[in-house]
């Protein structure tokens, strides 16, 4: 029977903490921020959002335990690439919320924030880019929940 390993578990195995790469993406305080929304009928394409006040320096913003929650259908058509003024699709990258329902921000696509972590600078807020609207349902609420880690 063989024995596989991570990366993580094979470093410490071999050379104890000093052989990680960066420690700061093993360890930490998940944190949740949650944010909601109520869009207007006028929402259209290209219509930016500021999802968060700015983030902590230090802090990386981990994808794959964010999403966007509609309880309502909020339109036709909707879909939101999220990221913040370096990169506006680092967290998601065209987030279809056009059926409503509870979204995970790595679908359709795996953005870059899962592939390449980035623990963040400066203090830093996330916004999101309308991609694509249409018949946007007036009044409809967008919970969004933004997980990070904070490095302890």
């Amino acid at each position: 029977m063989a024995n596989h390993q991570t990366d993580l578990a094979a470093r410490a195995g071999k050379l104890g903490t000093a052989g990680l790469v960066d420690g700061a993406l093993y360890n930490g305080s998940l944190m949740f921020t949650v944010a909601t929304l109520t869009l207007p009928s006028s929402t259209a394409t290209n219509d930016t959002i500021d999802l968060t006040p700015a983030l902590p320096a230090g802090a990386i913003v981990i994808p794959a335990y964010c999403r966007a929650i509609c309880h309502a259908d909020p339109g036709t058509t909707l879909v939101l690439d999220i990221g913040d003024a370096a990169d506006p699709d680092r967290y998601a990258d065209g987030l279809v919320l056009s059926s409503g329902g509870d979204v995970p921000f790595h679908t359709p696509a795996i953005p870059a924030g899962t592939t390449s972590p980035l623990k963040l600078t400066t203090d830093t807020a996330l916004t999101a880019l309308v991609t694509s609207a249409s018949s946007v349902t007036a009044d409809s609420k967008i919970k969004f929940i933004i997980a990070y880690l904070v490095i302890n």
